[in-house]
């Protein structure tokens, strides 16, 4: 390891390090992922946890900066059973040392979750301590999480209810936009991380005789076409709306700092230290610094024009916020005139074919090869491209299953994750291509997305301003194919997919 920067650095072609009893004291790396025990571990307890302690550091990126990103920070343990034993009680024993508390919902728990989908406006978006806060206080009283932050059983039926799209979490409209992470956070309070078995790890294989067969090859024909897009939109009316949103937006307090103070009550055998908290203070930071180029910073993150953006902040008359808390005013006025872009950019949007002809090849099934574990949200498929269909929810299992079921139904695909149509809010990948034969022999086309609600107006912002592109995507290729979203019932769908060219 004398040679570490020349071999993390990005122009070497070595690509993985793996490291052979090197878990114990005097190894010093934070980007540890996996950790996989190749005999019997006879070790003690002291030294199995130091193991576990040399994944369980926040990674870091290129330039050395910590990363703070839960889908990166994950430790992958393949152990043996008695590790495994040890590695499952670990948790709770952290939960007693730190007074870290596994499974509870805290009122900064949401700070970092971030608005779905990318943005091509500006940076991501995060929630923040104050919508966190007001987040944790909705859930109190909608009886999802107790005073204390206990999980309550109406959170798990609403958890396991947006798998099963029966009955999803509910939100306030000023959320909906984190739907996402929102969800995902209270997913990982109330359930377990999901254990996979590797022996149950199967190579998904291609049915060629549904791939070269004239009903799939016409469906591909029809979709894979690429497009690209135009905007338009009106500046005057992005600033009179911007305006009255900051007009409208709460009011932007200090920073504060919050404090606790703890006693340690006994030496407690096992864990440690015990305590318990003896006070807790907020103060509000009144400080005079110097003003961050606020033009500047909102022209990055937008793309507007310095006059448009100074039209904005001037005519909204909200600029003492700026001066009492500037970071905070800059995150909230980006979000509006990001949410404000983003509206207008959809309705003035338009696509048209490329004049190259450019496409996704069909030859690109044979280019990717699949892996998938058995579960039950893989449905054994004799009429799409492979003799799986992998579902991402049960939502699409049902649809595959129904697909499967019903005479009509030739051939269907689960759209690869590479046929992506491209929108000014990042790209879309629908989720199926659908062939019915009717009893005249006519073909009908249609592309589906699948959610937990039927009603397009129930979704996140993110999701429907994606959903409106698609359709004028489809619509710019000028075949016969219907897009159909969202859809949360496969008999529902089948009923309205009658009515669609008649």
């Amino acid at each position: 390891m004398k040679d570490k920067e020349k071999l993390l650095s990005m122009d070497n072609s070595l690509r993985f390090i793996f490291s052979h009893s090197a878990l114990r004291e005097g190894w010093d790396n934070p980007n540890v992922f996996q950790i996989c025990t190749l005999k019997e571990s006879k070790g003690t307890y002291i030294s199995r946890r130091q193991e576990i302690g040399r994944g369980l550091r926040l990674c870091v990126n290129q330039e050395g900066d910590r990363v703070e990103d839960y889908s990166v920070n994950r430790l992958t343990v393949m152990a043996n059973e008695s590790y495994s034993e040890f590695v499952s009680g670990l948790q709770s024993e952290i939960e007693r040392d730190t007074n870290i508390r596994f499974g509870i919902v805290e009122k900064h728990s949401f700070a970092n979750v971030k608005r779905a989908g990318n943005d091509n406006f500006g940076e991501t978006i995060y929630i923040g301590y104050d919508k966190s806060e007001d987040l944790y206080r909705y859930l109190v009283k909608e009886e999802y999480i107790t005073e204390k932050g206990n999980v309550t059983d109406k959170l798990k039926i609403a958890i396991d209810s947006e798998a099963e799209s029966y009955e999803s979490l509910k939100l306030d409209k000023e959320f909906i936009d984190f739907y996402g992470g929102i969800y995902e956070e209270l997913k990982k309070r109330v359930k377990s991380y999901e254990i996979k078995d590797a022996t149950k790890k199967k190579k998904v294989q291609l049915n060629k005789a549904i791939l070269d067969s004239e009903e799939f090859i016409n469906l591909w024909n029809k979709i894979k076409s690429k497009t690209i897009y135009r905007l338009e939109f009106d500046s005057k009316e992005l600033i009179i709306k911007s305006i009255e949103d900051i007009k409208n937006m709460p009011k932007i307090n200090s920073p504060r700092m919050f404090s606790s103070k703890n006693t340690i009550d006994k030496m407690a055998r096992e864990t440690g230290l015990e305590g318990r908290t003896v006070r807790e203070d907020e103060d509000r930071l009144e400080y005079n610094i110097q003003l961050p180029d606020i033009i500047t910073d909102l022209q990055n993150k937008t793309n507007l024009t310095r006059k448009t953006i100074i039209d904005i902040l001037i005519n909204s008359k909200r600029l003492e916020d700026f001066k009492r808390n500037p970071q905070k005013y800059i995150e909230e006025v980006t979000k509006i005139i990001r949410k404000n872009l983003r509206l207008m950019v959809v309705d003035g949007i338009s696509y048209s074919k490329f004049r190259g002809g450019d496409y996704y090849s069909i030859e690109m099934f044979n280019d990717n090869e699949l892996l998938t574990y058995l579960n039950d949200k893989i449905v054994e498929s004799k009429k799409s491209p492979y003799n799986y269909a992998i579902c991402d929810s049960y939502v699409e299992t049902e649809f595959a299953k129904k697909f499967e079921e019903r005479d009509e139904i030739k051939v269907y695909v689960k759209l690869p994750s590479w046929f992506k149509i491209e929108t000014p809010i990042g790209s879309y990948n629908p989720d199926w291509a659908v062939v019915i034969n009717e009893i005249d022999e006519e073909r009908l086309y249609f592309v589906v997305e699948t959610k937990g609600k039927s009603d397009i107006n129930l979704l996140r912002e993110e999701e429907q301003s994606k959903i409106k592109c698609a359709k004028k995507h489809f619509e710019a290729l000028g075949e016969k194919v219907e897009f159909m979203a969202p859809e949360s019932n496969p008999d529902e769908f089948m009923r309205k997919a009658r009515n669609v060219f008649a």
